[in-house]
């Protein structure tokens, strides 16, 4: 199993694999605060189906708190399921614009 990386600012313009989905939301965020970044690195956080619009949530609460500009890319690989998020702090825009980009295995 090998985990592809997205990025936020080109996303593929090729067919996905036939075994695989692209899924992707975006997120405006007000950051407050950078510690947390660790913590939303070290959870876990299934993004796959029913549980997505659900963990959008726990993803917005998490990161309710940064504040500074960041750009991290978390890769997380487990079983069939892989899972590949990018976010990126946009800094231009008044709210931080982040976008997630996950790839599940079917």
């Amino acid at each position: 199993m090998l985990c592809s990386r997205s990025h936020p600012l080109q996303p593929p313009h090729h067919p996905s694999p036939p075994r695989s989905r692209l899924e992707s939301f975006h997120l405006l965020l007000s950051l407050q605060s950078s510690h947390n970044l660790q913590q939303f690195q070290s959870e876990n956080f299934d993004l796959h189906n029913s549980l997505f619009s659900r963990r959008e949530e726990a993803l917005r609460a998490s990161l309710s708190h940064h504040s500074k500009h960041c750009a991290v890319f978390v890769r997380r690989c487990e079983g069939s399921h892989i899972r590949c998020t990018h976010y990126e702090s946009d800094r231009h825009s008044e709210e931080n614009s982040v976008s997630f980009y996950t790839t599940v295995e079917r």
